[in-house]
């Protein structure tokens, strides 16, 4: 490359004519070679082996919820008139239960935060969303390989909420209903509880929806988190 630089040329890298640089002394022309191909240069690191069984522990004692992030990538070795060429794949896991404040999307969302002891029964400080009538929440890139039920846990409280359907649905609003169930709210209904629904025909990577329908003003209930089993 150094004399193609020095002498010029055509014909290796296209038609286009390269200018000569016959000025150049060799030691230049070099430097010029070392960044070019330097460009396209990366450093293979091999953090995990190409097949086999990790165990994951970076998340233990750690009150902090995280996610752990896989990317396998494979570069071949090109050819004459292209080069290597670049696939890659990412794969996210994240922990089984989400905190429903942590929604992608949706129409109508509020949320809030209670403290310990405004709710009976509520020892601690948590985050929840508010069912309003006719809203929803969408929580995307769920895979549901292996899940056999989602567990819905709401809050209840007959001075602010009023029942109503809570559904589940896949993909969109209109998508496949997953179930839907009736809450009903009493005077004595009061503090948290869980619904689960049946997600056991679903399979791969899905979006959730959680829609709440009722006829009344006052929201149907509220959402703190929801849990994925197998």
């Amino acid at each position: 490359m150094v004399e193609k630089i020095q002498n010029g040329g055509a014909g290796v890298w296209g038609e286009v004519a390269m200018a000569a640089h016959p000025a150049l002394a060799d030691s230049d022309a070099g430097s010029m070679v070392d960044y070019i191909l330097s460009l396209g240069r990366q450093d293979i690191v091999n953090n995990l082996p190409t097949s086999g069984k990790y165990t994951f522990q970076e998340h233990m004692k750690k009150e902090s919820q995280g996610v752990y992030v896989f990317t396998a990538s494979y570069t071949d070795k090109g050819g004459e008139m292209i080069g290597p060429l670049t696939q890659q794949q990412t794969l996210i896991l994240r922990k089984p239960i989400i905190s429903a404040v942590n929604f992608d999307d949706g129409l109508r969302t509020q949320s809030m935060n209670v403290e310990a002891g405004t709710v009976p029964g509520l020892d601690e400080a948590l985050a929840l969303v508010i069912g309003e009538a006719e809203s929803h929440y969408v929580y995307e890139d769920i895979d549901f390989k292996g899940i056999s039920a989602v567990n819905v846990t709401i809050l209840q409280h007959p001075q602010y909420m009023n029942g109503g359907i809570l559904e589940l649905r896949m993909d969109s609003v209109g998508g496949a209903i997953i179930q839907s169930l009736n809450i009903e709210q009493g005077l004595l209904d009061v503090g948290p509880s869980d619904l689960k629904f049946d997600v056991s025909e679903f399979e791969g990577m899905h979006d959730l929806y959680m829609l709440f329908r009722s006829e009344e003003t006052k929201p149907i209930c509220a959402v703190t988190d929801i849990s994925f089993l197998r």
